[in-house]
C-alpha cells in the first residue's frame, strides 16, 4: 500500500489500519471553529491521484480546487474561512501548502525530505500543526519557525487545536495502540483522554470547547465516539453493526458532524448527521470521497431567499452574534429586544419574525434591505 493509497473502510483489520496510519494512508480531521456552517472540504480519489473539492452544507454546487496530476489531500479551512491548508505531492515530496478557498494562489510552506501532512490551523491563525513524519510539529501560518512538539513520542498524528487555542488534541500509540490524547499548545502536559484495546484515531474538538469526538476502530468495525474534553462521558453516537464510519468533523454551529461512511460496503462517502449522530445522510455518492472539513461561514448565510421564509434557529442565531450575544443558547438568556433597527422580536425560544430576520440577513450579507422584484437571493 502506497502512502496515498485509501484502504476501504469496510475491510480494515487492525494491522492494516497499524499500516495505515504509520504511513499517513488514512485521512485525517482538522479544526472546528465556532460561527455559521460554510462549505465542505473533501478529497476525492479520480483515477489514481486525489483532489480537493469543496462543495455547500447541502451536498450541492460541486466545485474542483486543485485538479491536476498530484495528490492533493488534507484540507483544512483557516479560521476566517478564506484559506485552505492542505497537503500534496506536487514537488516530489508530500509538503505542506496554502491556497486560497477557490484553489487559487497555490504557495509551499515546507521543504523536508520527510513527509509533511495533516494541517491544522491554530483559532488566530498564526500557526499551523502538523504531522512531519511520526511527529507532530507547529509552524507559522507563512510557513517559518518550525518546532517539534512529539521529540520522539512513538507515532504522533491528527493534531486538532482546542478553540481557545491553549491545547492541541491528537491520536498516539506511545502505550502500544492509538489513544486520544491532548497536550498543552506548546507540547508540555501530555494527557491520555482514551484508554482501549482499539484504535482511537481522528480527534476533532467540538466548537465550544466542551466535547471531542473520534473514530474507534476494532473488530472489523469502526464508529464515531464522543468524549468530554476532560475524558469523561464516553458515548458511542453511531454504534453501526454493518457501516464503518471515520473522520468526523464538527460544524461550525455546533449542531451538525460530517464524517466518512461506507455504507454497508457500498464505498466510501462524506455524510452528515446531527451531533448525537441522529438523522444521518449522505452529501456525496460517487464512493470515494474522504476527509471532510468544514468552513466557518460568514455571518447572514443560510437558507434565507427572497420569500421571506427562514430558518428561525438559524436567524436566531445571525440576530445575537450582530448584537454581541452568546450564539449558544442557555436558560434564561437575554433577549435581544427591538430597540435597534432590523433586530426584530427575537428570544431565546428560536421563533424570530421572518420578515425583521430577513432584513437583517440580506443587510449583514451586504443586500439591499428593501425588497424588489426581482432580488438577489443571499443563498445556502
Amino acid at each position: 500500500m502506497t502512502r496515498w493509497t485509501r484502504v476501504s473502510l469496510a475491510a480494515l483489520t487492525l494491522l492494516t489500519l497499524a499500516g495505515a496510519v504509520r504511513s499517513g494512508g488514512t485521512p485525517g480531521v482538522q479544526a472546528t471553529f465556532p460561527g455559521a456552517n460554510g462549505k465542505i472540504a473533501f478529497e476525492r480519489r479520480i483515477g489514481n491521484t486525489f483532489e480537493i473539492f469543496v462543495m455547500d452544507s447541502e451536498g450541492e454546487h460541486e466545485t474542483n480546487l486543485t485538479n491536476n496530476a498530484a495528490n492533493d489531500i488534507d484540507a483544512a479551512w483557516s479560521p476566517d474561512g478564506k484559506k485552505i491548508a492542505f497537503a500534496s505531492d506536487r514537488n516530489g515530496n508530500r509538503e505542506i501548502y496554502v491556497m486560497n478557498g477557490d484553489g487559487g494562489n497555490p504557495t509551499r510552506l515546507t521543504n523536508n525530505t520527510v513527509p509533511d501532512f495533516r494541517p491544522a490551523w491554530s483559532p488566530d491563525g498564526e500557526k499551523i500543526a502538523f504531522r512531519r513524519g511520526d511527529e507532530i510539529w507547529t509552524m507559522n501560518a507563512t510557513g517559518g519557525n518550525e518546532v517539534n512538539l512529539s521529540n520522539g513520542k512513538k507515532i504522533d498524528t491528527t493534531p486538532d487545536y482546542s478553540p481557545d487555542g491553549s491545547k492541541i488534541v491528537f491520536s498516539s500509540n506511545e502505550d502500544g495502540d492509538f489513544e486520544i490524547m491532548v497536550m498543552n499548545a506548546n507540547g508540555s502536559n501530555r494527557v491520555k483522554l482514551t484508554d482501549s484495546p482499539d484504535f482511537d484515531l481522528d480527534p476533532s474538538w467540538s466548537p465550544d470547547g466542551q466535547k471531542i469526538t473520534f473514530t474507534r476502530s476494532g473488530n472489523n468495525r469502526a464508529d464515531i465516539y464522543t468524549i468530554n474534553a476532560n475524558g469523561s462521558g464516553l458515548v458511542d453516537i453511531t454504534d453501526s453493526v454493518l457501516d464503518s464510519d471515520a473522520t468526523p468533523d464538527w460544524s461550525p454551529d455546533g449542531t451538525l458532524i460530517a464524517l466518512l461512511i461506507n455504507a454497508q460496503f457500498s464505498g466510501d462517502d462524506i455524510w452528515v448527521m446531527k451531533a448525537d449522530g441522529t438523522n444521518r445522510r449522505a452529501l456525496t455518492d460517487d464512493h470515494s470521497s474522504f476527509n471532510p472539513d468544514w468552513q466557518v461561514g460568514t455571518i447572514g448565510q443560510g437558507d434565507v431567499d427572497c420569500s421571506g421564509v427562514v430558518n428561525s434557529v438559524d436567524s436566531l442565531k445571525v440576530l445575537r452574534y450582530v448584537a454581541s450575544l452568546s450564539v449558544a443558547q442557555t436558560e434564561p438568556c437575554p433577549d435581544i429586544g427591538t430597540q435597534a433597527p432590523m433586530w426584530g422580536d427575537v428570544d431565546c425560544t428560536g421563533a424570530a419574525n421572518s420578515v425583521d430576520a430577513l432584513k437583517l440577513l440580506r443587510y449583514v450579507a451586504g443586500l439591499s434591505v428593501a425588497q424588489t422584484e426581482p432580488c438577489t437571493d443571499i443563498g445556502t
